[in-house]
């Protein structure tokens, strides 16, 4: 291994290693120290060597100087880490210990607790700084925090003193050294300016409480090059003489949110203002219009506080002042102070109240009024207090003590009027108190209800008659149950209410009996010490439905209960206690119903469960729930147990229920059995699992007939398509391979084979062994696919190669399809997939080209024949495709419908022929006139690949009617001023191409003129030629059949450009162009006095125009005109424009 030389190191960081004692290593480190020149202030170990505290985080800080630099260290450690000691150095900074900050934070030292005890892993350390004065810029200093690390050396000499030896040598002294773990994090102290800026706090002067969140703005009077922190509080304040301030705190009746207690405002560097968002809380209580919360600025460095360093929020009250209602009073004993609630519909920060009295009660159908003699009544309005904060206070009214009379119950009345400031009146505003009667009352017990037309005692094999009627089969009959109360000798002030109503026990109202609540009363008259009967209706209802509920060994029965109560408390309710049922004797009719079970069907599903309800049916309802156990041991084609997966994919078909047992409750007739069946995406046939049931009760029939069956069979139907291959389909070229891939599609729960063939397919099937070579392996070739298995194996899933055999024919794409189906001798399921192929034929392999011929025909012979010959080039033999090819004529000089007649058709050459022929009629008119001609066009040929080499073919009309030539004339028109059109039109021959020639003026001679354009004269001999611009003067001849027309020249007129202005006082400015425009032109500028132009200005333009500034007397008005010279040599008459009236500043 080789090592760095020293000399490399950077300088004053040359690292070392010394190992021993901590205090032997200081005494040897601080001598090689100096002997490698190193002068430090404070030895600390090479950080070269030290490795960070693992799981603790410094976040750098910064502050103004004379501040504290407050640095964020978090750790996240699971455990508690050892004691870390912290401290600030110079370090790689450029402040000074005790100069610019203190060497030693708080906290100097701290273990954390870590993450799974809890506690405070998360600290502030601060560093003080100083105001040194003067101008330093920023410097930062480095906290320093040690994490002691043992050894590495051992405690040979025991200096810990714990007579181990074997240790590594203890470190807990908080001093950085090689073996200690170090972390490290920059401070900036941030220069103070020479003229700090003044600090500000504002806020808006009041706010709705409804009104979320309120900036608190600090603004400075400069900018700062540095971000400043400004320390934020806030509290409530009783400024503006609100009643109270603002509070954080109290529940329901907090106004706003309290700032964190290290809440700060930061103006960034460069930026005048900074602020904090403060939480205002929309509360329900009534309180003063305004409350005041106050903002303070503390602790700022680096700024002013303005004075105040303060700013005050309003906070608007926008709550309703509350409502106040009244409550009833909770029913009480005759003696027990009554108490009626009085409640706000909001709470209040004000002491409210409201007037109070009470009114005697009224009799009712279930209550007497109460009188004075029963409460002591509050006569006149007295006021109730509803303490600041209090939602519901309590008015209570003494009632009398038991008076020895039978009252029932009584009731009086509460009412309130007339509430304080801050409260209005709401609703209700009268209540009721109820005071229950304690006296003791005649007593009722079951001996004294007598069943009327009840059972014969005789039919009851020795049991009470008075319990028992009978039911009967089919009609329903009336009965009647006797109420017999013995009264005492107590006095009575109301009368006596006995309630009814009746409860099912196994039998049910309405089905086995009909039973209607109501009130017996007996009146005040009835005399005391007397006995008073009275009768509840019932009626018992016949049916034929078994109920099975055992009365005992020789009666089946079942039983309703009569429940009394007194609603007026006339009657105790301990004495209206019945717990005797009546009992409903079931009929010798009711036959025991028999039970059945049917087959279900199911689809299984590709994921999750479905439930195949199975059902179970009784013949007739059962007066009492029936349970049927399920039984799964009948075998079946269907599993329950088993991995649907791998080599057993397919089982575990479904599930057996939560519970193997189905009710059929009372009354009902039908309830269903839910088996859980399991989808799946494997292909399976239809399975089948069977569920046999067994009553556990003897109330139902077990007898099996020709419609009952006590066994489900379950037809799982399965919905996942059959395994096949998706074939890779692609396309070859003559002389080359085609790969036929497969990847299996689906999974089987059974094993199969596949085997593959392939033949000619599609629109042009290609032939076996002449386009197409089949691997002799094919024949034979058989593809294994086990249970369960989801894609072939890479050689499996090459089907098989087939060569695409090579020739020089021109031929269509041809197909063949390769076809894998399954092989196994018994079938088990596979769709058959076919990939289809194309066999592209060779590109050089391409159909004959077209040429179309030229030819020539006499007018007079009315038809003319075209050839069309085909040809293949080097690499083509043959073809076996048809060619096609539309055409259609085109215009020459010959015109369609005067001269031949438009005609158009498609060229269809067959396999075999390289020849074709159009067909053109010829018209013979009897005009003189020229030979002309119209053209054969081919257009795009097909197949693909078809081709045209020569795609037009020039037809000459022989003429018999030739005319003489006749001298073409022309016209020329030309612009009226500047650049611009010149147009020409004329005669010549008819139907004859006429050319334009022409050159710049001064050349006027034909023979050297240009040819410029061309076109053709119409029937009558008239033309017109394309126009031409026209920037100095031209001269120009029609030419036709080689005559030219008279010379017609055309001279262009200057049309100046001019602009004139008073860009100042006395001062005339003109600028002039010329159209056409060229350097060198002679410019005046002329002025309109006298009655005659007079010259102002000359000069000579450039490739821009000529401009030129001339001096007036303040307010002349000039009329002024530009003129352009002419160039006679070229064309060019001499212009002038239009006039300028100009007025001089």
């Amino acid at each position: 291994m080789r090592h760095r030389p020293i000399h490399t190191a950077p300088r004053e960081r040359v690292p070392f290693t010394l190992w021993g004692h901590k205090r032997i290593r200081r005494v040897l480190a601080a001598a090689a120290a100096s002997a490698v020149a190193l002068v430090p202030a404070t030895f600390i170990a090479s950080p070269a060597y030290a490795a960070v505290i693992p799981n603790l985080t410094i976040t750098p800080a910064a502050n103004w100087e004379g501040g504290t630099v407050d640095f964020k260290i978090t750790y996240t450690g699971a455990s508690a880490s050892r004691p870390i000691t912290f401290s600030a150095i110079q370090g790689t900074g450029n402040a000074t210990v005790t100069t610019d900050f203190g060497g030693t934070p708080s906290p100097a030292t701290y273990t954390f607790p870590g993450t799974t005890a809890g506690g405070t892993n998360t600290i502030t350390v601060s560093v003080t700084t100083t105001t040194t004065g003067g101008v330093e810029g920023n410097e930062t200093f480095q906290l320093q925090a040690v994490q002691d690390v043992d050894g590495p050396a051992l405690d040979a000499g025991d200096i810990d003193g714990d007579m181990n030896t074997t240790e590594p040598i203890p470190d807990s002294d908080g001093t950085a050294d090689a073996n200690d773990l170090v972390t490290l994090a920059t401070g900036t102290i941030y220069d103070l300016p020479a003229s700090p800026p003044t600090l500000n706090l504002s806020v808006p002067a009041s706010v709705p409480e409804s009104q979320a969140s309120v900036p608190v703005v600090a603004t400075l009077t400069g900018i700062l090059q540095n971000d400043i922190t400004i320390p934020i509080a806030a509290a409530g304040t009783t400024i503006g003489g609100t009643v109270s301030a603002a509070s954080s705190t109290g529940g329901v009746t907090r106004d706003f949110t309290a700032l964190a207690s290290d809440a700060t405002i930061t103006i960034p560097a460069g930026q005048l203002t900074g602020s904090i968002n403060f939480a205002v809380n929309d509360d329900t209580v009534d309180e003063v219009d305004l409350q005041y919360v106050r903002f303070t600025a503390t602790g700022a460095t680096g700024v002013v506080l303005g004075s105040p360093a303060t700013a005050d929020l309003g906070i608007e009250d926008n709550d309703a002042v509350p409502t106040v209602s009244i409550g009833d009073a909770a029913a009480v004993n005759e003696g027990v102070q009554a108490s009626f609630p009085i409640k706000l519909s909001n709470l209040s920060e004000r002491d409210l109240t409201v007037n109070f009295w009470t009114m005697n009660g009224t009799d009712s159908d279930k209550a007497r009024g109460a009188g004075n003699a029963d409460f002591t009544g509050v006569n006149t309005p007295t006021p109730v207090s509803i303490p600041a904060l209090t939602q519901t206070a309590y008015q209570t009214v003494a009632t009398t003590g038991s008076d020895s009379t039978i009252e029932g119950t009584e009731t009086f009345t509460g009412m309130i009027a007339t509430p304080s400031t801050g409260l209005t009146l709401g609703t209700p505003t009268t209540a009721t108190a109820t005071i229950k009667d304690t006296d003791t009352l005649p007593g009722i017990d079951f001996t004294d209800l007598d069943l009327v037309n009840n059972r014969d005692a005789g039919d009851n094999a020795g049991f009470d008659a008075d319990v028992f009627y009978d039911e009967g089969a089919s009609s329903s009959s009336d009965k009647q149950i006797a109420v017999t109360v013995a009264l005492g000798a107590g006095t009575r002030e109301t009368p006596l209410k006995i309630d009814y109503s009746f409860v099912d026990g196994t039998a049910t109202n309405g089905s086995d009996y009909k039973g209607t609540s109501g009130t017996l009363t007996i009146p005040i008259s009835q005399a005391p010490s007397t006995t008073w009967t009275g009768t509840i209706p019932v009626t018992i209802m016949g049916d034929t439905t078994y109920e099975g509920i055992t009365y005992n060994t020789s009666m089946r029965a079942e039983s309703f209960t009569i429940k009394l109560a007194s609603s007026n408390n006339s009657i105790l309710a301990t004495d209206l206690a019945i717990t005797q049922p009546v009992y409903i004797v079931e009929g010798t009719d009711d036959s025991m119903p028999t039970w059945s079970t049917s087959d279900v069907s199911l689809t299984e599903g590709n994921e999750g469960q479905s439930m195949a309800k199975v059902p179970v049916t009784l013949s007739a309802p059962l007066g009492s729930d029936v349970t049927f156990t399920a039984d799964f041991s009948t075998p079946g084609s269907a599993t329950e147990t088993g991995v649907n997966a791998g080599t057993t994919v397919g089982d575990n078909d479904y599930d057996y229920p939560a519970s193997k047992n189905v009710t059929i409750k009372a009354g009902q007739t039908t309830a269903y059995l839910e088996v859980p069946i399991n989808g799946d995406a494997v292909y399976e046939r239809d399975e089948a699992l069977v569920v046999t049931f067994t009553p556990t009760s003897a109330a139902v029939s077990n007898t099996v007939t020709a419609d009952v069956q006590h066994a489900s069979r379950v037809t799982i139907t399965g919905d996942d398509a059959k395994p096949t291959l998706k074939i890779t389909e692609i396309a070859g070229t003559e002389g080359t391979t085609i790969r036929a891939i497969g990847t299996l599609v689906g999974v089987s729960q059974y094993n199969y084979t596949l085997g593959v063939t392939a033949a000619g397919a599609g629109d042009n099937p290609a032939t076996r062994a002449v386009d197409f070579e089949v691997p002799s392996t094919l024949a034979t070739l058989s593809i294994p696919v086990t249970r369960g298995k989801t894609a072939l194996t890479d050689a499996e899933s090459r089907l098989a190669e087939f060569y695409i055999l090579p020739d020089d024919i021109d031929e269509p794409t041809e197909g063949f399809a390769v076809t894998v189906s399954e092989s196994t001798a018994t079938p088990q399921g596979f769709t058959s997939a076919t990939g289809n192929f194309r066999i592209t034929d060779d590109p050089a392999d391409l159909p004959p080209a077209a040429s179309v011929q030229d030819e020539s025909i006499g007018e007079w012979e009315q038809t003319v024949d075209v050839d069309v010959n085909f040809a293949f080039d080097e690499n083509t033999k043959e073809t076996t495709q048809t060619v096609t090819i539309p055409w259609h004529t085109v215009d020459g000089s010959a015109k369609q419908g005067e001269d031949y007649e438009y005609t158009k058709g498609v060229i269809t050459l067959k396999p075999g022929d390289l020849t074709a022929k159009v067909n053109v009629p010829v018209i013979n008119d009897k005009m003189k006139e020229n030979d002309e001609n119209f053209y054969v066009k081919l257009l795009s040929a097909s197949p693909t690949g078809a081709s045209i080499a020569r795609g037009a073919g020039e037809v000459i009309i022989k003429s018999d009617d030739k005319a003489d030539a006749v001298t073409p004339t022309l016209s020329v028109k030309g612009p009226a001023k500047g650049v611009g059109l010149a147009t020409f039109s004329g005669t010549a021959s008819p139907n004859s191409t006429v050319e334009l020639w022409g050159a710049p003026l001064p050349t006027t001679d034909p023979k050297e003129f240009k040819y410029l354009s061309e076109t053709d004269s119409d029937d009558d001999g008239y033309f017109e030629l394309s126009s031409k611009s026209l920037s100095s003067g031209w001269a120009f001849v029609a030419r036709s059949h080689e005559i030219n027309s008279a010379v017609k020249t055309v001279k262009v007129t200057q049309n100046p450009s001019f602009s004139a202005s008073s860009p100042s006082k006395g001062k005339l400015s003109v600028s002039v162009a010329g159209n056409p425009r060229t350097a060198g032109q002679a410019v005046t500028v002329q002025r309109w006095s006298g009655g005659k132009w007079s010259t102002v200005g000359k000069g000579t333009s450039t490739a821009t125009g000529w401009k030129g500034t001339f001096s007036y007397k303040s307010k002349t008005k000039l009329t002024l005109r530009a003129m352009v010279a002419g160039n006679a040599s070229a064309g060019i008459n001499t212009g002038y424009s239009g006039n300028k009236t100009v007025t001089i500043k």
